[in-house]
């Protein structure tokens, strides 16, 4: 018996309005993208739209769990988890940073990924590489912070070669700045067909795949 291919649907609502909900092979590329989404209005659109492109052949589901906007990412939350509780398919959860990190070249060292938080604060994490399993694959080095004012500590990344900074909210950090290689949609659809990570065995009574909420951080 000869396996269907799989396909994965990823959905990205961490960032204000450039929201992403795609459609992504087995091998990581992007079949389907619908992107700025800004609200749950769009995402339900959106989700509509990829359900009947797919055919009715999604198998896994990922979502990013943030940091980023408070509702974006909550709204991602709800319908990536519903959808897959409704037809018991693994879930995984990404990291928003990571996403960001996806879109750099591996190559040049440990990388420092800043975004804005809005209202002057902004996220930050490190992030480096193991290209040994599938596509090349992100590793974050800690936890995701949120930093104030317009530098941040130094002695929390004291191993960071260089930086990505898509908002232009970093500041001088005394790093050299590298430029993306690839579009956000595809550092999302790398990651989510990673095989590591997903929750399965939906269970029809708890409705829980393994770990509340609450307790999975954003790294």
């Amino acid at each position: 018996m000869v396996d269907e291919p799989s396909t994965t649907l990823a959905i990205d609502l961490s960032i204000r309005h450039g929201g992403l909900a795609l459609l992504a092979s087995s091998t990581g590329e992007v079949l389907h993208v619908r992107s700025e989404l800004s609200g749950v209005g769009d995402l339900v659109g959106a989700l509509r739209e990829l359900v009947l492109l797919s055919g009715q052949a999604v198998s896994h589901v990922v979502a990013t769990r943030g940091p980023g906007s408070y509702i974006g990412v909550r709204s991602g939350l709800a319908a990536a988890i519903g959808f897959a509780q409704a037809r018991a398919l693994p879930l995984k959860l990404l990291g928003s940073l990571s996403v960001v990190a996806a879109t750099a070249s591996p190559t040049g060292g440990e990388l420092l990924v800043v975004v804005s938080a809005g209202r002057g604060g902004r996220y930050a994490q490190s992030f480096g590489w193991n290209g040994s399993d599938g596509p090349e694959a992100v590793v974050p080095l800690g936890e995701a912070v949120a930093l104030a004012g317009t530098k941040p500590p130094p002695t929390v990344w004291p191993d960071a070669r260089r930086v990505i900074d898509p908002d232009g909210v970093g500041g001088d950090l005394g790093l050299p700045r590298v430029e993306p290689i690839r579009l956000r949609a595809d550092g999302l659809a790398l990651l989510a067909v990673l095989g590591s990570g997903f929750q399965s065995g939906y269970d029809l009574v708890s409705a829980d795949y393994g770990a509340p909420i609450g307790d999975i951080s954003w790294s």
